[in-house]
């Protein structure tokens, strides 16, 4: 729906384009699964070409690309590429296995404004277990690094759960030392897997007061100590 107030902007300003249902991980809190794993349906290249030229015939400013795993279809740079031509600023939510150093060259020349990496823990251990993926934790660090190196803006997202949450005051620690842009923490969307392992997930409410007084805590600590100016959301 368009906004129609007098000077303002007349465009949808942000759509969220969860581009497909496959991706090569289960996270445990992801609320796309596990419908997605039984649906085969999926929208063409030709479809996505065409859902494109509607956002920029719409005007709208900004799309997110979401998924599933967007790097996992072979149209999706064409995609971004045809928005970014139009003027339409996109950004990328990404698990970061399949970023390598080519798609990494490509992004940049977009330019996509911003990848934003989902890291659910602070090391293999604990980012594999999560994402049950062998591997995930050295792929999403070599992607990050590939990102930085391009100086694309670089954000990492962290959905607190029970399990996560004992890691959320150091992903700060890891941000500083990697160089990126922003961190930003989450809650689980209440679906998909988020609903299956709910009793794994759940924190409780003192469970929740810990993790946000640690994360300030650290905050804090870095701001004053370390020099610490990434923007946390």
């Amino acid at each position: 729906m368009k906004i129609k107030v007098q000077g303002l902007v007349r465009s949808p300003v942000i759509v969220l384009w969860n581009y497909g249902h496959w991706c090569n991980m289960r996270c445990l809190h992801c609320y796309t699964r596990p419908a997605a794993e039984t649906t085969s349906e999926d929208m063409t290249t030709q479809e996505a070409h065409v859902i494109a030229q509607q956002l920029i015939d719409a005007e709208v400013l900004h799309v997110h690309f979401g998924g599933g795993e967007p790097l996992g279809r072979e149209d999706f740079l064409n995609i971004a590429k045809m928005l970014t031509t139009a003027g339409v600023s996109v950004t990328l939510s990404t698990n970061g296995s399949l970023l390598s150093e080519q798609v990494a060259n490509r992004l940049s020349s977009l330019p996509i404004a911003m990848v934003a990496f989902s890291v659910h823990g602070t090391d293999k251990t604990s980012h594999d277990s999560f994402n049950r993926f062998n591997g995930a934790w050295e792929k999403l660090v070599a992607a990050i690094g590939r990102t930085v190196a391009r100086n694309i803006r670089t954000k990492l997202v962290m959905t607190i759960t029970r399990p996560v949450a004992p890691h959320a005051a150091g992903l700060l620690d890891l941000a500083q030392s990697w160089g990126v842009d922003m961190v930003q923490y989450q809650t689980p969307k209440p679906y998909g897997n988020a609903l299956l392992h709910r009793d794994l997930l759940t924190m409780s409410p003192d469970e929740w007061r810990a993790t946000y007084r640690d994360i300030e805590e650290r905050l804090a600590f870095l701001r004053k100590e370390k020099g610490f100016r990434i923007e946390v959301d």
